[in-house]
């Protein structure tokens, strides 16, 4: 893994520094495939005349392999909103997680302070966005695989099967306070057959499922506390960017 590290931290000022990358998406949740591309989504800290001024990056991007690495103070701004892509990085296993800065340490180790009930809000918020691109009804915006699945089963099982992956782990978030990115067995094969247009045979049932889900989470009564523990976090924020600027 030597060279996406080296890959990710080509994409960032000499001065900035790489707080933790992890390989995401799929591969993360158990559900790849052989055709499955990997995914990688870090944290840095921005150039010291960046993090000072008033234009740094607050996002990175690039394409083949896909990367995404967000400033620390965007991360965090995010995670405690409960942004599910966030919030898996957080709670990533050790087999996906590439390379660890000692000063992201803390953040690792406190990653419950980032969790609320927020969290119910923001997860339903991404399923019902996977089924919403599933009822635009174009194809246009989509790549030569997931029109494959809208010609062959009348919608983007590939959407359908985020939406129902997002709601799985959303309840284990807010019925237990805690989340294994990847899934169990179970919930790999469930998630797998809806993508394989083995579930649902139409958007309507892939709605009404996910309605009932949703009606099941509200209903949940959460250990998780009402907000996050800001606080902490920014404590842990501005330590970290403090001890960053005069090492």
């Amino acid at each position: 893994m030597n060279e996406i590290l080296d890959t990710c931290r080509s994409c960032l000022r000499p001065e900035a520094l790489l707080l933790q990358l992890v390989r995401s998406g799929s591969h993360a949740y158990g559900l790849e495939t052989p055709e499955s591309d990997e995914d990688f989504r870090g944290v840095f800290i921005p150039a010291p005349d960046d993090l000072l001024g008033m234009h740094h990056a607050r996002h990175v991007e690039r394409k083949e392999p896909d990367i995404v690495l967000k400033a620390l103070e965007e991360f965090m701004r995010l995670a405690l909103e409960g942004n599910p892509n966030i919030i898996e990085q957080l709670f990533i296993d050790d087999n996906n997680l590439i390379y660890v800065d000692e000063m992201f340490g803390n953040f690792r180790a406190n990653r419950k302070a980032f969790l609320s009930t927020r969290v119910r809000k923001a997860y339903v918020g991404y399923a019902i966005g996977q089924l919403k691109k599933m009822r635009a009804g174009h194809t246009r915006d989509l790549g030569a695989k997931r029109k494959e699945l809208v010609d062959k089963f009348g919608f983007d099982t590939k959407n359908c099967s985020h939406t129902f992956r997002l709601l799985i782990q959303g309840r284990e978030i807010i019925e237990t306070g805690n989340l294994s990115v990847r899934l169990s067995p179970g919930n790999v094969e469930f998630v797998k057959a809806i993508r394989r247009g083995e579930i649902f045979k139409t958007i309507d049932e892939a709605q009404v499922k996910a309605d009932e889900l949703i009606a099941n989470l509200d209903a949940i009564k959460s250990p998780l506390p009402e907000h996050p523990n800001f606080a902490l976090i920014e404590k842990e924020v501005i330590d970290t960017q403090f001890i960053f600027l005069t090492r």
